[in-house]
This record gives structure tokens, sequence and C-alpha cells, in this order.
């Protein structure tokens, strides 16, 4: 009996489990435009109603990697602060051009994320973005390397949604999401500090997700897990398929 609840575990938790030979990478992978807005996936931190509270400092820090496939063009991450201001990175595809991320604030487009080295998407890049109302600076930075820096103001004591995906969230609602692969995602409230870490390396079969320190939980939906097995191929599990 206890074999035949194991087999229903397993079909019920994936639909399709594809094994792929090659690089050690991991992660969280978005479901996006080859699937119906409902079928999207949502990363979305913290669940529920409430924000991650902060003062004066926040920074929110993830590997990312946009899959080679797919249509290059959506949102990467949205952080919506006090629940009246969107800081969004977003990926674009311009006719003619290479696809790049960008910074957009609200409907303000603040510019091209680049440095004086190439940045190759399809990589791995670590991406941090910081909020310093102390010295009303918004920076950000790849693979530890200052690439944008603008100016921002703000009274102290903030709320945060940090999305990443498809979300539903009221007047910040979208489903145009990039190609993306996501993993190992910090938050700190004080500088060289981490205060929430999900790693998004090991599949769960939860809609709810606890942070490394079981201080914060995320909501996720619809998502597919690439994970290593011990020959370390990749395999790629597909979670609450319907």
């Amino acid at each position: 009996m206890k074999y035949i609840r194991l087999l229903f575990y397993i079909l019920f938790i994936s639909k399709t489990i594809v094994t792929w030979g090659g690089e050690n990478i991991g992660g969280l992978s978005f479901r996006a435009y080859e699937y119906s807005k409902d079928e999207r996936t949502s990363f979305i931190i913290p669940s529920g109603n409430q924000g991650v509270r902060f003062k004066d400092y926040l920074s929110v820090s993830f590997d990312l990697k946009i899959r080679e496939k797919g249509e290059h063009f959506g949102y990467v991450c949205r952080m919506i602060v006090d629940n009246r201001n969107s800081l969004n990175l977003i990926l674009v595809n311009p006719v003619n051009e290479k696809p790049y991320l960008c910074l957009i604030k609200d409907q303000q487009y603040l510019g091209k994320i680049h440095s004086s080295a190439p940045i190759d998407i399809h990589e791995w890049n670590r991406i941090k973005i910081e909020l310093e109302y102390k010295n009303d600076t918004l920076y950000v930075r790849n693979n530890g390397s200052l690439i944008f820096k603008e100016k921002v103001t703000a009274p102290d004591n903030h709320s945060v949604k940090v999305c990443f995906g498809a979300n539903k969230l009221a007047s910040y609602t979208t489903s145009d999401m990039a190609p993306i692969i996501l993993k190992d995602v910090q938050i700190g409230l004080e500088p060289g500090s981490i205060k929430y870490e999900w790693s998004l390396e090991q599949a769960v079969s939860d809609t709810l997700l606890q942070d490394k320190f079981r201080q914060m939980t995320a909501f996720i939906s619809n998502p597919e897990w690439i994970i290593n097995n011990a020959n370390q191929q990749l395999i790629n599990i597909s979670l609450f398929a319907c």
C-alpha cells in the first residue's frame, strides 16, 4: 500500500521529468509566454498581504539567467514600495538589437543596465539592487561591480513586495514575464547583512516556501524546478501540474 501511495505522490508532483546533461545550474525556471497566463510562474516575497518592513536601507540580490529559448521580453523583478511606487527590472528586445535589461520606476524609464564589459544575459549574473534612502540613492550591481546609480527620495519606514514573474497584486498585476531561471534570492535590511534567503535549489511541493532562517514565507505558483542529480545532470521537475 505504501508503494502505491509513493507512486501516486510522484505522479501528483511531476507531470514530466526531463533529464538534461551539461552544466551545473539548478534553480527555479519560470514558465513564461509558452504557457497560458494562469499557468505562468510566480515567486512573491512575502506571502500574504503584508510587505517586508525596512527603514532606510534595502537590498535585493539574486542569481539570474535568461533562457535562450522563449520570447525575450517582460518583467524579471518588480519591487512595490509602500504600495504606491514600483521599481521594475525588465528584459527588452528592440528591433535590430540584442535583448538587454533595463530599469523603470513607475512609468519613468531610468536606463539600460550595462557595464564596461557586455553582460551576457544567457549566463549567470549576480544582480544586487540597493535602496539607500539615507543617501537618497539607488544602486544596481552585477557580479559585485556597480553598473547603475540613480537618485531617489522617500521618507523613512517602508514596506516592499518583491515579485518575480507573474503576479495578481492590485494595481500591479502582470503576466508579461521574461523566461528566467532564478536562484539564491537574498534580502538585506542593513548594509552587509542578509536577513532573508531562499536558495531555490531544492524542489518543494507547497505554494509557501520558508526562507533559510525560517523568519519569512514566500509564495510560489506554477514552478519548474531544475535540480542536480548524483550524476551532475539536470532534472527539470514541474510541480502542481494540471
